[in-house]
């Protein structure tokens, strides 16, 4: 399959992406015309053995290093306690204590940004209107932060696809919020809302699968956030590889021009699978 004229980037890691032109970000007065038109993304998985030794020993990734602008955290890395039995060694306490100053000051003083892939609307969370998220998240920044790094993004884990009533004959009823599209978009707003008035400094972008929901959803989404006045720093498809979608080059031609007409960079998630 051949994407013309789609911005994808590949690198070891689970995922990576990029914007293209006109890369805005939420807070128009934050912009900086000298920024780069696109970002690499690099996240490795959650529970990644050899991820500690990316910073005791840098020479052996320095030219992939080179070429990546943002380094990825899962929440599970960046709050403490936390419950993660599949993290391995990948925890706060050793990403604070990996190298002298910790692995998020070591990648801030590198120039490399940091990301923290959380969730924003979760069902676990419906009834009280996903406040944990919202504590949650700022404990995590606060926690990279204290320590020396700076968080630059938030990546809100498919916000819509738990919000929403299940869209797949194959999904979980119990895994859903069952929320209108418009009530979807509101919670999305106040959780933006109360991280930012927070940590102004953070952006806060979405992340959604495809083609669980077509490309016309997305859109929709979309725009329900852009009519309650929210404008996401980002959005990051999750695409699936091994989709048989028919319409799949024509459906992400016209995300990208979606995404594009309403100022909002785009990106496509590349999975690394084996490392291979």
């Amino acid at each position: 399959m051949k994407l013309k004229e789609v911005s994808l980037v590949v690198l070891l890691g689970i995922w990576s992406s990029a914007c293209f032109e006109d890369c805005s970000p939420t807070n128009p007065g934050s912009f900086n015309s000298k920024q780069k038109s696109s970002e690499v993304w690099v996240t490795p998985n959650v529970g990644s053995r050899d991820m500690l030794d990316l910073f005791t020993e840098p020479d052996k990734w320095a030219k992939a290093r080179a070429q990546i602008t943002i380094f990825g955290f899962a929440y599970y890395h960046t709050d403490f306690p936390v419950l993660c039995p599949f993290c391995g060694r990948n925890t706060l306490s050793n990403f604070l204590t990996v190298v002298p100053g910790g692995a998020f000051r070591w990648l801030t003083e590198h120039g490399i940004k940091i990301a923290i892939e959380t969730g924003s609307v979760k069902p676990y969370d419906c009834e009280r209107e996903n406040v944990d998220e919202i504590f949650q998240t700022k404990r995590a920044i606060g926690n990279v932060q204290s320590s020396g790094g700076i968080v630059s993004y938030i990546a809100m884990d498919e916000p819509f696809a738990t919000g929403q009533p299940v869209n797949q004959p194959w999904g979980d009823p119990l895994l859903s919020c069952n929320l209108t599209v418009k009530e979807n978009a509101k919670r999305v707003k106040t959780y933006i809302d109360e991280v930012t008035a927070e940590y102004p400094g953070v952006q806060i972008g979405d992340i959604e699968p495809y083609p669980y929901f077509s490309a016309q959803q997305i859109q929709q989404f979309v725009q329900a956030m852009l009519d309650n006045g929210t404008r996401l720093a980002f959005f990051h498809l999750d695409y699936d590889p091994n989709s048989n979608e028919e319409n799949q080059v024509e459906d992400i031609r016209a995300l990208r021009n979606f995404f594009r007409q309403n100022g909002i960079p785009f990106g496509i998630i590349i999975i690394g699978a084996n490392g291979s």
